[in-house]
């Protein structure tokens, strides 16, 4: 995984990160006809412990799916107010999960 400096994270980093580690499609092959509800689950269940500041015990691929789910869905919703931030913290606890 590519090394990211979180206090002057950009969208474009961002970008290029979710473009090279979005595991989607792994998701999609795990869940099948589930894949759009449970993608929805997912997502709102890591913005929800990032808002509330809960401790994250999401997995790695957790964490890179919803990065990758809230990077596509982000410019259509209307609660898009602290992008960065949440990706700032999304980084924080990918490198948390890899020193585990």
């Amino acid at each position: 995984m590519m090394c990211i400096n979180t206090t002057r994270l950009t969208l474009q980093e961002v970008a290029s990160f979710t473009l090279k580690n979005n595991p989607s499609k792994q998701f999609k092959e795990k869940w099948g006809d589930d894949y759009v509800s449970r993608a929805m689950s997912l997502w709102r269940g890591v913005k929800e412990c990032y808002s509330k500041s809960k401790e994250c015990n999401f997995t790695t691929q957790e964490l890179l799916f919803a990065m990758s789910y809230e990077y596509a869905v982000a410019p259509y919703s209307s609660e898009n107010n602290d992008a960065i931030e949440f990706y700032r913290w999304c980084f924080e606890n990918l490198n948390k999960n890899k020193d585990r």
